[in-house]
């Protein structure tokens, strides 16, 4: 892939990146003047459950399926390992999702301790599933680098939600319940269609095999998962048993908001993800200078973003919510900064190795860290207490993971330019949670936010990344590719 092509790839994965969270942001001044913080936080917490219910079905199977993509590639085992693939998630999905429909009212009055929120937690639950099936298809499109058709199969769905929710949740005014009906219509009609479209391209193909061998390789994962969703939730369930639901709702509405920076980190792993696969097998052991070198970029890119969020969540809160869900402001600085650390454990060392039961025992010590953190954090500052125990133990688990993940494959990392970035963002972060904390005017702040974006900008500059050639070979790539806008193939 030309470095031209990949500028362009980074850009076209930002489009559903952006406008996946962004059109949900926009339509915050509408839903939170109609659901109240208890409402947000009752579906937060079904929504933990149902990414655990999730997690289960797929078995590891997310991370092993890359990983077996590249080995099979080009192929004619590649349709039978994804048809495969998507036929066992998606009757392991069938299952956990009709045992969560009977037990529903139980797991309502432990999780959210309202029996009541039965239905909420099973409809949550199948939306998220149906829209986890849709994955593989994405990820195969990703591998492919069909970057274009990546976009609208993944547009279609956001933009169906929306509509469904704001008839739903505003128009007939159903409740909270309206968001995950919403996303589940949407997300069966945008599965069926996928599916529909690759089976017209790519003949439909078994093996038992090739299964059998994605599962030897995932299995040791689902502790991993099993963990990892009480790692990323433990926060929400702690909170609401020692605070109260509406305060789960607004923390997870800070949450929401900072999480665009998660997700277009994500967008851009759509395009360093299989790149860095690529490095890994053609270079072997000699390629950690070449993947250290090809990330940087990618690193600055998800900083600059999460320095963003991070600095003006402040002003964004203001505009879209009101000001009950204010004090959201330090919680969305505080996980832009962990989603920000994050990047550095999105690299896939140990799954090249083969050595994925590591992940799971790395995810107990994480788990541990994220216990005693949150513990320790809510019972001084409550809802900032959370957040800043979630920040802490992620930056030790990303930490731990390098360190053991170097022992098999070493990525030789541009320290002095990450630690670079990292101090502008942490730097500037800091200064100014730390000015709102004690009062400090808001025209000082502002000076210190503007300053903190002029700095980072210069320092992308400096560093060769944000140029006039990059900048222009986005506008003219992207606008070629989109210009035509036909309806994507699957390949």
């Amino acid at each position: 892939m030309t470095r031209e092509r990949q500028v362009a790839d980074s850009a076209i994965y930002l489009i559903p990146a952006i406008a996946g969270n962004l059109i949900p942001l926009l339509t915050l001044p509408i839903f939170t003047r109609i659901l109240t913080p208890q409402d947000y936080g009752a579906w937060a917490l079904a929504t933990a459950y149902a990414v655990f219910v999730t997690g289960l079905a797929n078995t590891g199977l997310t991370i092993s399926y890359d990983r077996s993509y590249f080995e099979h590639r080009d192929s004619p085992r590649e349709a039978a390992l994804l048809y495969s693939t998507v036929a066992y998630v998606g009757l392991a999905y069938l299952l956990c999702v009709s045992l969560t429909g009977v037990f529903r009212e139980p797991i309502a009055g432990w999780l959210i301790h309202r029996r009541d929120a039965g239905n909420l937690v099973f409809w949550v639950s199948c939306a998220t599933g149906m829209s986890s099936l849709k994955w593989y298809y994405l990820a195969y499109l990703r591998n492919r680098g069909e970057a274009k058709a990546y976009v609208w199969f993944t547009m279609d769905e956001t933009l169906l939600t929306t509509m469904f929710s704001l008839f739903l949740v505003a128009y007939l005014r159903v409740g909270v319940i309206g968001l995950p009906l919403a996303q589940c219509t949407a997300a069966t009609i945008v599965f069926a269609l996928v599916t529909v479209r690759f089976v017209r391209v790519l003949k439909p193909a078994f093996s038992l095999s090739l299964l059998r061998e994605e599962l030897k390789l995932g299995y040791p994962l689902t502790p991993r998962i099993f963990l990892g969703v009480l790692n990323n939730n433990f926060d929400k369930y702690l909170l609401g048993l020692m605070s109260s639901v509406g305060g789960v709702g607004v923390y997870a509405i800070g949450q929401r908001v900072s999480y665009l920076v998660f997700a277009y980190m994500t967008a851009l792993e759509n395009v360093f993800g299989p790149q860095t696969y690529r490095r890994i097998f053609d270079l072997g052991d000699k390629g950690g200078r070449a993947v250290g070198t090809y990330l940087t970029p990618f690193a600055y890119a998800s900083f600059a973003v999460a320095l963003v969020v991070s600095l003006y969540s402040e002003e964004a809160l203001m505009f879209l919510t009101p000001s009950s869900y204010h004090g959201a402001v330090p919680v969305v600085n505080l996980f832009a900064l962990f989603y920000a650390v994050m990047f550095f454990g999105k690299q896939p060392q140990l799954v090249y190795a083969k050595k994925t039961y590591l992940l799971s025992v790395l995810t107990v010590i994480s788990l541990t860290a994220n216990v005693i953190c949150n513990l320790a954090g809510i019972r001084a500052f409550g809802m900032l207490g959370a957040a800043a125990g979630t920040l802490v133990a992620g930056v030790i688990s990303v930490v731990l993971y390098n360190i053991v993940a170097s022992r098999f494959y070493r990525i030789e990392w541009e320290t002095a330019k990450l630690a670079a970035m990292l101090g502008v963002l942490v730097g500037a972060s800091a200064l100014v949670l730390l000015m709102a904390q004690t009062g400090v005017a808001y025209p000082a702040r502002l000076a210190v936010k503007l300053a903190a974006s002029a700095g980072y900008l210069w320092l992308g500059s400096s560093f060769n990344i944000v140029t006039r050639e990059n900048l222009q070979q986005v506008r003219s790539m992207v606008s070629r590719k989109l210009r035509p806008l036909p309806r994507a193939s699957a390949s």
